[in-house]
């Protein structure tokens, strides 16, 4: 599960250590930091470590001792911002919740749910408890941040108009095919059509390729979408054309044109709303950097980076 903010500050600390090395020892009760008087300790650090591993690619991708850094710097503004929703009196409805819980389950069919659930929390109580901080994060930043954003038309056009390029369409063609493995087949399929018979008839009989099944449509494609022989017989033919027997790494193919659309960039009413959300997130993160400084600011923040050290240099695991 992704956390719903996405910055990691430097830490400005008072550091005290741990004497002597903690190989052997329970640390699930060490603190590793302390946030206005809230704890971090080492078991719940440790936790949220394993977590991590599992959502490759980025826990395969940083260094151990960056990974645990990031990820202390993480639980450190998770707990600023929950205390900052209880000094709000922001909080989670059940209603909130199990609405939040039905929506997640319908883009898990079956029991996949309850794999994703074994798979990488193993407990249900301790999911839901994780999905409701997180909610509870969510509200909160709306609440400090995005309730008061707003992006005007004006400033969406002149981003329009500043990026010309970001909003262009290329050529499009759309095509059918007849797909068949041999030469011999092509070419007594493009004798009966080139007789009259119908194309989609004659590809939902004849093609092996899947979208036999709509006539072999391949919808619209720009050129380098499909294969190079694709984007040499049907952005050369004219509407309507059949074209010869096309050789391909997959086997033969007979194509005819059945659309096509000339390069053009895009109208600013067709990307309008884009373009403002696109601003709004851009504001919005702007706006959570700013206000997670303002709140570090008035925080007190110490860490204990001993038992995180030590397991880095190989100090137990």
């Amino acid at each position: 599960m992704k956390h719903p903010f996405f910055y990691f500050f430097p830490v400005i600390i008072a550091l005290f250590q741990v004497q002597g090395c903690l190989k052997g020892k329970d640390r699930s009760s060490v603190v590793v930091a302390v946030i206005n008087e809230e704890a971090v300790t080492y078991g719940e650090f440790n936790k949220e470590l394993s977590y991590l591993l599992r959502e490759a690619p980025f826990g395969e991708e940083k260094p151990k001792a960056e990974l645990k850094a990031d990820l202390l710097n993480r639980l450190i503004e998770r707990k600023l911002i929950l205390q900052e929703a209880k000094n709000r009196g922001i909080a989670v409805t059940d209603e909130e919740l199990d609405k939040r819980i039905a929506k997640i389950k319908m883009d898990y069919p079956g029991d996949t749910f309850d794999k994703m659930i074994v798979d990488k929390f193993v407990d249900y109580k301790e999911w839901k408890e994780r999905l409701c901080g997180d909610y509870l994060v969510e509200k909160t930043i709306e609440q400090a941040i995005g309730s008061k954003l707003s992006v005007e038309e004006m400033e969406a056009r002149e981003f329009y108009d500043a990026h010309p390029d970001e909003y262009k369409v290329e050529e499009q063609v759309r095509a059918r095919q007849i797909f068949v493995r041999t030469e011999e087949e092509a070419r007594e399929i493009l004798k009966r059509l080139q007789r009259g018979e119908d194309f989609k008839t004659v590809a939902a009989e004849s093609s092996l390729s899947a979208d036999r099944e709509k006539g072999g449509d391949l919808g619209f494609f720009s050129r380098g979408q499909m294969p190079p022989q694709f984007d040499e017989a049907c952005f050369s033919l004219p509407v309507g054309k059949i074209s010869g027997v096309v050789r391909s790494p997959y086997g033969y193919h007979i194509f005819r044109v059945e659309e096509k659309r000339k390069g053009r960039r895009l109208d600013f009413n067709d990307v309008r709303k884009k373009i403002m959300e696109r601003i709004f997130q851009e504001k919005k993160e702007a706006a959570f950097k700013e206000w997670m400084e303002e709140i570090r600011k008035k925080s007190r923040i110490t860490m204990n980076v001993a038992p995180l050290e030590e397991v880095s240099k190989g100090c137990g695991g």
